[in-house]
């Protein structure tokens, strides 16, 4: 059963909040959360979520109510009002449904390691991740250009690449300011946050990108590159 077929007053939804709230007392207890890494065939998809009609038509049906006592859990790693104060948790707020939806799906498909959310997202229903993905969209948060200095290292590689080394432009899928639809939002985020995705997709041990679209750019980046991408776009503060 759905949260979109029982109501969130009801006994079953006060249950499935309970379970939420349990795993989320238990994820908080750990000061770092862990990571660790799954095995996956090199013929595995990076992700099984397809952008298609009824994908779409899913993430549209998404409920800001029943997605707002479900994200009362979130807030605990991801900060209040789903702006992140941890350097490793994203801000939510603000963020494309599109990437929220697909993320959560990748996590309880095991196409995106980290355990806690792994566990988290297995509590959750298709319609769930729709709700939290519609809710965690309207709050404001992301939404702002890039804040770092625009003649920093890390402004011209975001917007110009590299041709030397053949680095494209991040700007040409994420947006001149950090913002697009068919990618996800790195403006506002936390720097420390961007730097870790970027190392995470070099190593490998993020690879949910479709066809390996950033683990082969990366490949060509230094950790130098990582961190003025960071300083660029990312903040420090929520």
């Amino acid at each position: 059963m759905t949260c979109e077929q029982e109501p969130v007053n009801g006994n079953a939804g006060r249950h499935k909040f309970r379970r939420l709230a349990a795993l989320a007392a238990i994820v908080i207890t750990v000061s770092t959360p862990v990571v660790f890494s799954v095995a996956y065939a090199a013929d595995k998809p990076a992700s099984t979520v397809t952008f298609d009609d009824k994908t779409l038509a899913i993430i549209k049906s998404g409920d800001a109510t029943r997605g707002a006592v479900l994200a009362v859990q979130c807030k605990a790693c991801h900060g209040h009002a789903g702006l992140s104060n941890a350097g490793l948790m994203p801000t939510l707020a603000g963020m494309n449904p599109l990437t929220i939806y697909k993320q959560l799906q990748d996590f309880k498909n095991d196409d995106r390691p980290w355990r806690d959310m792994i566990q988290i997202s297995r509590l959750l229903s298709t319609q769930d991740m729709a709700d939290l993905a519609f809710y965690w969209s309207a709050q404001p948060g992301l939404g702002t250009p890039p804040s770092g200095d625009a003649n920093s290292p890390g402004a011209k590689l975001y917007n110009q690449g590299n041709a030397d080394k053949g680095i494209p432009a991040c700007a040409s899928c994420h947006g001149p300011d950090g913002q697009s639809t068919g990618a996800p939002q790195l403006a506002g985020q936390q720097a420390p946050y961007i730097q870790q995705q970027l190392v995470e997709f070099a190593s490998g041990m993020r690879h949910n990108d479709l066809d390996g679209q950033m683990r082969g750019i990366v490949g060509s980046m230094t950790p130098e590159d990582f961190r003025a991408i960071a300083a660029y776009l990312g903040t420090n503060q929520p």
